[in-house]
């Protein structure tokens, strides 16, 4: 099934509008790395300006204000699409440690040690005799589900 999963995910990641979400998401990222620069220049020439007595202290503290609080807004949204890339590129790639775990372990004839440390967190037994088995990769295998699931 995760094989499966792998050809199915080499697919999508080869359309072009999976590629163009990466290449949006980097464009964007650029542009606003771009307009940050932009604010730290203001800022610098803004303190220049003031020195050399060309704004009024007020008029320095107020623009100050004002494009320190664009710039916070500004990193906040940086923060972001950085994050949102880093889970782009982790999470929809066979090469990650969960299709690599799995794929390690195709055809299982006998269950060994080295089977249950890779893929299995915790197994249970409740009192009412009900095993429960909770996955390494629990997450990552509804992400993935979800994520082909939008791009089918």
């Amino acid at each position: 099934m995760i094989e499966d999963l792998g050809e199915v995910i080499k697919k999508i990641n080869c359309t072009p509008i999976t590629i163009n979400q990466s290449e949006r998401l980097n464009t964007t990222l650029a542009k606003q790395e771009k307009e940050l620069e932009k604010f730290n220049y203001i800022l610098d020439s803004m303190y220049v300006d003031l020195k050399l007595e060309i704004i009024t202290k007020d008029e320095y503290l107020r623009m100050k204000s004002n494009y320190s609080a664009k710039k916070e807004m500004l990193q906040t949204s940086i923060d972001k699409l950085e994050a949102e890339i880093q889970i782009v590129e982790q999470c929809v790639s066979i090469e990650n440690t969960y299709f690599t775990a799995f794929l390690k372990h195709q055809n299982i004839l006998n269950l060994n040690r080295e089977l249950l440390v890779d893929l299995i967190d915790i197994i249970s037994l409740h009192e009412n005799g009900i095993l429960e088995i909770k996955f390494n990769f629990e997450n990552k295998y509804k992400y993935i589900i979800e994520f082909i699931g939008n791009n089918a």
